[in-house]
């Protein structure tokens, strides 16, 4: 779990943004079209908002054609692990929609962003493949983004949660982004997911006590691999009364969900854990400590960009929060519109290798 955003849970916070404060002016953007490079770069986008774009537009598209070289172990974009148990089957019978119990949205801020085309790829897949009631964890972004998943729309909330992310300012509060990612109903949807079940990771602090971790679950229904271990936590039933504040709480939460052992992992069937870092780590703000790393995951499996998509982001870096301050609102923008037009690749891979069953000649063991 990592803390995104450090304002108060009160406010609707945005993770990804810093918490310092300057006088800005906030931009809005339009939030009817989906995420891909900027072709002015001399300009930001308008300040007019147009109608949505049709819901087809967003769809992804047709798996690329992979060839011998992308399917060797260290090329293309896509890189998959997966624990001692989940390795086994994956190499004897590929990945088996029906074996997933339950799915985690990674926090990090504006990392998030090099996973969107996994996320475009994935979400279809879950939601037609995957057998209920399929847990959908989230902490952070990733509970923003768990939440589209969860609405009538996933692709078309996904890609507007995208898109107004992007175009957020120097500000920690634009209560936009969140208002993207739901969509017109709200929480509603959330809450009663006919295949679906919500968890929205948050942490509790208290003067002079240690951290506490309060998961909100859809149904009142605990994740498969509760109890938790490794940090104090409780578990509150997700209602439309609580929902809103969950989310925004998940946004300024300050401790790591990721890497507290075990825990993670499904106790009757597998973990599917999208993540830009395949090395599990616990962590503050975001920031990982390598000394401390995740033992004894055996059902968790982990897809992640290969080292050579990271390598291509523009720098040679991920995004993450000091662009606000190092960058310039124009030149941010279209580094990261660049960085999620860079992930499609990586979905029409993944697309390519749940269809031709090739993903276990390219899972390797989860260390």
């Amino acid at each position: 779990m990592t803390t995104d955003a450090e304002d108060s849970p009160s406010v609707r916070s945005t993770p990804g943004a810093p918490s310092r404060t300057r006088k800005v002016e906030r931009a809005h953007g339009p939030l009817g079209f989906p995420c891909a490079p900027d072709p002015r770069p001399a300009a930001l986008p308008p300040t007019n908002v147009p109608a949505p774009v049709p819901v087809s537009v967003l769809a992804p598209q047709p798996p690329r054609v992979v060839t011998s070289s992308t399917q060797r172990i260290g090329h293309g974009s896509i890189a998959v692990y997966a624990g001692a148990d989940a390795l086994a089957e994956l190499r004897d019978a590929g990945l088996r929609p029906e074996r997933l119990r339950s799915f985690i949205a990674a926090s990090g801020g504006p990392k998030w962003l090099v996973l969107h085309g996994i996320d475009r790829a994935l979400f279809p897949w879950l939601l037609q493949r995957a057998h209920a009631p399929l847990h959908v964890l989230g902490s952070s972004i990733g509970s923003w983004r768990a939440a589209t998943l969860a609405t009538r729309d996933p692709l078309g909330q996904l890609e507007q949660l995208c898109h107004t992310y992007i175009e957020q300012r120097f500000n920690a509060a634009d209560a936009r982004v969140l208002d993207a990612a739901l969509g017109p109903e709200g929480v509603a949807p959330l809450l009663s997911h006919p295949r679906l079940r919500l968890h929205i990771v948050t942490a509790r602090t208290r003067l002079g006590l240690p951290i506490e971790r309060v998961v909100f679950d859809a149904d009142g229904e605990p994740a498969p691999f509760a109890p938790w271990q490794g940090l104090r936590t409780a578990h509150v039933p997700l209602t439309e009364l609580n929902a809103l504040a969950a989310l925004q709480a998940s946004a300024a939460m300050p401790a790591m969900m990721d890497g507290f052992g075990s825990e993670i992992d499904a106790a009757d069937g597998f973990t599917l854990y999208p993540r830009v870092d395949p090395q599990l780590a616990p962590g503050w703000l975001d920031k990982p400590l390598p000394w401390q790393r995740a033992r004894g995951l055996r059902r968790t499996i982990v897809i992640a960009p290969s080292a050579q998509h990271l390598a291509s982001l523009p720098g040679g870096k991920l995004p993450d929060r000091n662009d606000f301050l190092t960058m310039s609102d124009r030149d941010r923008v279209i580094a990261w519109r660049h960085v999620v037009a860079l992930g499609h690749a990586m979905g029409y891979q993944l697309m390519e290798l749940l269809e031709s069953d090739r993903i276990r000649h390219v899972v390797q063991p989860l260390t």
